[in-house]
């Protein structure tokens, strides 16, 4: 992303810097279960979206680091502000580490299976897909008393954070963890 265009992001969200740090600590969570679930299966919209958020988060550092610079007034916010600073590059590091993660599905290279489902044991992560099973036609609600749900995907397009009501339909993907 240009920096450009990150300018011209970072004018339409007008966050406090609070908001930003909650929303970039959300967001380097997230990026890498969605980084590690697209290597467990290959799937390319899953490693396109962890680019696409990790545009995301470089706009959330600008901002908080904008904000940060506003609300300094002295040499003694300067020095506290310097904290949130390095937390925030911090959990950008994360998602750049998630590009990374994400970058040989991208190129086309064959995941070993067995890299895969150590890495889907591990987390404790598990990826299916809705036929038939226990999943259909259950809500999202159902889902959580068992499951964090990680996303969905529906017609081609990827879903994180769905309503209590939705429902899962035949032929959705859907991205779980066991609680």
């Amino acid at each position: 992303m240009e920096a450009k265009d990150i300018i011209n992001e970072v004018r339409r969200e007008n966050l406090t810097v609070v908001d930003t740090i909650k929303r970039m600590k959300h967001l380097s969570s997230l990026i890498i279960d969605i980084a590690f679930a697209a290597l467990v299966t290959g799937d390319r919209s899953l490693a396109k979206h962890v680019q696409k958020l990790e545009d995301e988060m470089d706009i959330l550092q600008y901002q908080l680091e904008i904000g940060v610079m506003l609300a300094t007034r002295n040499w003694k916010d300067a020095k506290e502000f310097t904290a949130i600073n390095r937390i925030a590059s911090a959990m950008e590091d994360i998602s750049d580490g998630a590009e990374e993660l994400v970058d040989a599905v991208l190129r086309g290279f064959p995941i070993e299976k067995s890299i895969s489902q150590a890495l889907s044991e591990d987390m404790s992560l598990k990826v299916y897909k809705v036929t038939k099973s226990k999943f259909l036609n259950k809500t999202t609600d159902e889902l959580s008393k068992n499951y964090e749900i990680i996303g969905i995907k529906k017609s081609g397009e990827w879903i994180y954070m769905p309503k209590e009501t939705f429902t899962l339909d035949e032929g959705d993907m859907v991205i779980l963890r066991k609680k």
